[in-house]
This record gives C-alpha cells, sequence and structure tokens, in this order.
C-alpha cells in the first residue's frame, strides 16, 4: 500500500475539519487489535487476518454542541494473513480515511449527532502463492453518533454508519478492474472515555465492520468475485 498517497489526504481532511472555530475539540490516539474474515464466491480467496492497527481522530464541537465533525482513520492496520485450508500465512495492509459532519437531533446531555461523510480506503493483500490483490474505494456515507454524559467523569460512545462505495478498483498482479454494481458497508462501535483531568482521558472502544462488495464489471483485464467481509476490533487510547 502506497502510505504517502494515503497519509497526504488524510491531513488534508484533518486540517479541513479545524477550519472553523469551535466550543471545544479533543484528539485521539489508539492502538489495537484486530480479526477479519474474508470469504469470496468461486474465483476469489477466502481468508481470516488477525493483527494490530493505529488510529488518530480529531473532534470538534461547535455551538453549543449543536454541531459536530470528525476527521482521521479508522485504522491503519498491518495483520498476518491465512488462506483457508492453507498453512502459509503472508500480510494484509489496510488503511482508512475519514472526515464527517453532523448535526444534533436531540439534546445537549444526551446528543446524537446525524452526519454525513467521507471515506478512502486503501488494502493490499499479499498471499503465499505471491498473488498481491489490492484494492482502492472512495465512499460516502450516513451516520450516527451518539454521546451519554453521566455526572462523574465517565461518558459512552455509540456510533453506527451505512456507507456507499461509489468506487471501487481492484488491481490483481497489477492489471486493473472495477466494481460497478451495489456494494454497501456498515459500520459500528461502542465505548466509554473517562476522564483524569480536564483535558486528559483514556477510553476504549469495540469495533465492527461489515462489508459487502459487488463482483468486478465485465470488459476488464482482471475480475475478481462478490466478497462478503467481517472485521471484529478492539481499542484503547489517550485523548487530550
Amino acid at each position: 500500500m502506497n502510505f504517502k498517497r494515503f497519509f497526504f489526504p488524510l491531513l488534508v481532511l484533518v486540517c479541513v475539519s479545524s477550519l472553523y472555530a469551535e466550543d471545544r475539540s479533543d484528539f485521539r490516539i489508539g492502538v489495537g487489535g484486530l480479526y477479519s474474515s474474508y470469504d469470496a464466491d468461486t474465483g476469489g480467496r477466502d481468508f481470516a487476518a488477525t493483527g494490530g492497527y493505529l488510529t488518530f481522530v480529531g473532534r470538534s464541537f461547535f455551538a453549543n454542541g449543536r454541531f459536530w465533525s470528525e476527521g482521521g482513520t479508522d485504522g491503519i492496520a498491518i495483520a498476518s494473513l491465512k488462506e483457508k485450508d492453507s498453512s502459509s500465512n503472508k500480510t494484509l495492509y489496510r488503511g482508512a480515511a475519514h472526515i464527517k459532519y453532523g448535526v444534533n437531533i436531540t439534546s445537549q446531555n444526551a446528543p446524537i449527532y446525524l452526519g454525513v461523510g467521507y471515506s478512502w480506503d486503501l488494502g493490499t493483500q499479499r498471499f503465499a502463492d505471491s498473488t498481491q490483490l489490492e484494492h482502492s474505494m472512495h465512499l460516502v456515507g450516513l451516520d450516527l453518533q451518539g454521546f451519554l454524559y453521566g455526572s462523574g467523569k465517565m461518558s459512552i460512545e455509540y456510533n453506527v454508519g451505512y456507507w456507499y462505495p461509489f468506487y471501487i478498483a481492484y488491481t490483481i498482479d497489477d492489471v486493473h478492474s472495477r466494481v460497478k454494481d451495489y456494494s454497501h458497508i456498515i459500520k459500528a462501535h461502542i465505548g466509554f472515555s473517562y476522564k483524569l483531568s480536564e483535558n486528559f482521558a483514556y477510553f476504549m472502544n469495540l469495533k465492527a465492520k461489515y462489508d459487502d462488495l459487488a463482483k468486478t464489471a465485465t470488459g476488464y483485464g482482471a475480475s475478481y468475485p462478490k466478497t462478503q467481509n467481517l472485521t471484529g476490533m478492539v481499542e484503547i487510547g489517550l485523548q487530550f
């Protein structure tokens, strides 16, 4: 995966999300572990991946909490890849950058932000037989981000989002292909944060992601079948 192509747009997204004066903001750095299962129709690769990932996210709240924005990563991951019915391990790389904007549709004490977002996802799978499968996706999404603030130092957060990939491209050993049929991705997480001081906290998240990706269109030099992917993640980190 080309990390230069990934990080530069990510920095732009984070900067754009901070252009406006905010009531309050926070920045998060997290690390976690993941397990993914990838299942493909006939002609594809079935495999599982286990590894770790890094996240960093900046968030801002505006107009007494009426509006909210977020920019950062869903996870930059490196994992061990193992095909089903195979004893050989290879490598999986993943990266996803996003930006989201939302408006509070409930109360200040328990806000739920209805938002829209954009995400750019990249990935590379290297298999034991030297085949390399890469993908690039551009997505738009609808998102619900909720907060439950208690009277103490702990708060609960939860999120669910529906994402539509309007562009999906595969590269299989340097041969390109495109997906043009309907696909969708669902992302969700639940977690908590605990304040150690006014400007410092730690947090924990449980995350899940489901990908339902259509097969590639005909007429290209390479083809790949429909896939269904499920990923579970656990994350801990610090909030400033």
